[in-house]
């Protein structure tokens, strides 16, 4: 097996990189777990996400004969957190410029959740009075 049997369906560069990935589990003896991997098909260029392990098989001698390659595509639970950190990142872009002071509470009534950047506009607006009112 060589880089190019991968070269069907991904970049030259990233067929490269499996193939080394390959011989690594194969020189080792160790196995690969749980690898996501970016796949890029060579004639249509779309990107796609794997889930990839791979697990030597060796001899009774303990010698490394070959190895078992499982790939899961999880390109939809990508794009699907990468919408997710981007509502995440919206929200919290609105809470921090909200003038109104947001906290979170449990069942139980404690507090685990502020707007730091509300606390401190609300100190500001609390000292600059005090400071007003006594003429400091």
């Amino acid at each position: 097996m060589s880089w190019k049997d991968h070269a069907g369906f991904s970049s030259t560069e990233l067929a490269q990189q499996y193939y080394e990935n390959e011989r690594q589990v194969i020189k080792t003896g160790e196995s690969v777990l749980d690898k996501e991997e970016m796949v890029i098909h060579h004639d249509t260029g779309k990107c796609h996400w794997h889930l990839t392990s791979k697990v030597p098989l060796k001899d009774s001698q303990g010698q490394v004969t070959s190895i078992i390659s499982i790939s899961t595509d999880i390109t939809d639970r990508k794009h699907s957190e990468e919408a997710l950190q981007n509502e995440r990142n919206l929200l919290r872009t609105v809470i921090d410029n909200l003038p109104d002071m947001i906290f979170f509470k449990d069942t139980e009534g404690r507090y685990f959740w502020t707007i730091f950047r509300t606390c401190v506009r609300l100190v500001q607006r609390v000292r600059e009075s005090y400071n007003r009112e006594n003429h400091i």
